[in-house]
């Protein structure tokens, strides 16, 4: 699946759903340090496939934000693209006010 900076993203990981925006792009055989995000992926081993690193938050289970911002390094296989309204807005959030 090849993404692209920018995208939303939502995905499952440590049995909590989070949501995020793709901010960088880390390619194969490198880490997130490589690419300028030194404290994403909690110092794992570099991957033999095209990953994002995402800037989002987690979801509770009526699928609010919680939480503050952090920067991940998930699973490809973890990640799904939002839907975008017309507006860019994440599908489904509508206007909070």
């Amino acid at each position: 699946m090849s993404m692209k900076i920018g995208d939303k993203v939502r995905w499952t990981s440590s049995n909590t759903c989070k949501r995020g925006v793709i901010e960088a792009i880390v390619p194969a055989g490198s880490l997130p340090g490589d690419v300028g995000f030194p404290n994403a992926g909690g110092g794992g081993m570099s991957r033999d496939h095209e990953t994002y690193i995402v800037r989002g938050r987690k979801l509770n289970s009526a699928g609010a934000e919680y939480g503050s911002k952090g920067v991940y390094w998930p699973r490809v296989s973890l990640l799904e693209l939002v839907p975008v309204t017309g507006r860019g807005e994440i599908e489904g959030e509508g206007d909070r006010g």
